[in-house]
């Protein structure tokens, strides 16, 4: 269970970081978070609380997805576990291959802003899988196939607080490196998002042809 939980976490530091229509738009946020309590925009402690609020907001998004997973889908998913997680693998490898050849939807994403700043914080990381879905699909149906393997309840939902938890830790950095390193960061990220991509699409095809074939041997 705990080597789940810790790949359930990669799989959520992950999600984010090839988000291109997402990412940059981070920095800026937090600055703009900063600027509205009346503090500045290189504020670093007021920076990390509106990234712990960001933070937390994800990991409640993650927790509900979490239950319902858990709660509605579980029972019936174990019973058709073996016709499911092969149809779901086949889409991961699917994905992969878009991925790997830089098929992707183009989507501008502008979060949207509230009175309250430290609740529009909290908002944002809890609908922050709505937005970066868009943008960056891959991941997340590699952590809902993963999901699918897994029989136990109690299991998936602490998968699932893991993957939140996972997902909201590059955002957290953001928010405590300094602005500068922040830019940097958010440059390179760019800078190298076809290569990420591609080995995050070589990743996921590798496992889903590694589950299709030696796991459920669906050409056996």
């Amino acid at each position: 269970m705990l080597s789940l939980v810790f790949e359930f976490f990669w799989l959520g530091v992950l999600t984010p970081l090839p988000a291109v229509c997402v990412i940059p738009l981070y920095p800026a946020l937090l600055a703009r978070l900063a600027r509205t309590v009346g503090g500045r925009h290189d504020d670093r402690r007021l920076l990390a609380l509106f990234g712990v609020l960001i933070t937390l907001g994800v990991i409640s998004f993650m927790t509900v997805i979490g239950l319902v997973f858990t709660r509605w889908l579980q029972t019936s998913l174990t019973r058709v576990i073996g016709v499911v997680s092969p149809i779901a693998f086949v889409v991961l490898a699917g994905i992969g291959v878009l991925l790997i050849f830089d098929v992707k939807i183009k989507r501008k994403v502008r979060p949207n802003r509230l009175s309250n700043p430290y609740l529009s914080a909290y908002l944002y990381g809890f609908f922050f899988g709505a937005v970066v879905v868009p943008c960056n699909p891959g991941v997340i149906v590699a952590a809902f196939v993963r999901a699918s393997t897994v029989s136990s309840a109690a299991a998936n939902l602490a998968n699932f607080v893991a993957y939140g938890l996972g997902i909201g830790a590059p955002l957290l950095a953001f928010s405590l490196v300094s602005p500068a390193a922040s830019r940097w960061l958010v440059n390179n990220l760019v800078k190298y998002n076809r290569a990420i991509n591609f080995i995050a699409g070589a990743i996921m095809l590798s496992v889903a042809f590694y589950y299709l074939v030696f796991v459920f041997e669906v050409f056996g």
